[in-house]
């Protein structure tokens, strides 16, 4: 299985982190591959938390990268390369104009399963 992930540069919260921590060895099984967003010049902060939980209980790791003005292609690639997309959005609402959210309803879209991980209380 190949578990895709998107989140905000300002991380997970500690809620996301342990949700994401018992969502991820749900899907552990055989050979599974991880794939996460990477950015030329923001740092993703979410996805490299997510990183590196998934490479710490045995998964397989695949980066996207994408430059200024590529985000949502890769975002799209990320959907389509993925059985199942696990979200941490920075907003427990949705965001119009958020690339999370924008990759949340692709994947919606294109009939894969999403996890939510919720923020938690603030």
């Amino acid at each position: 299985m190949i578990v895709s992930f998107t989140g905000t540069r300002h991380g997970m919260s500690e809620t996301q982190k342990d949700q994401f921590a018992f969502v991820i060895s749900y899907f552990k099984s055989g050979t599974n591959a991880f794939h996460y967003g990477t950015h030329h010049d923001v740092n993703l902060l979410a996805d490299r938390e997510a990183e590196s939980i998934a490479r710490a209980v045995g998964f397989t790791t695949k980066a996207h990268n994408a430059f200024r003005g590529e985000e949502l292609e890769r975002n799209r690639e990320l959907v389509a390369c993925g059985d199942i997309l696990i979200a941490a959005p920075l907003s427990d609402e949705e965001v119009l104009r958020s690339g999370t959210w924008m990759t949340i309803r692709a994947a919606r879209k294109a009939g894969k399963p999403v996890v939510m991980l919720s923020r938690g209380k603030a």
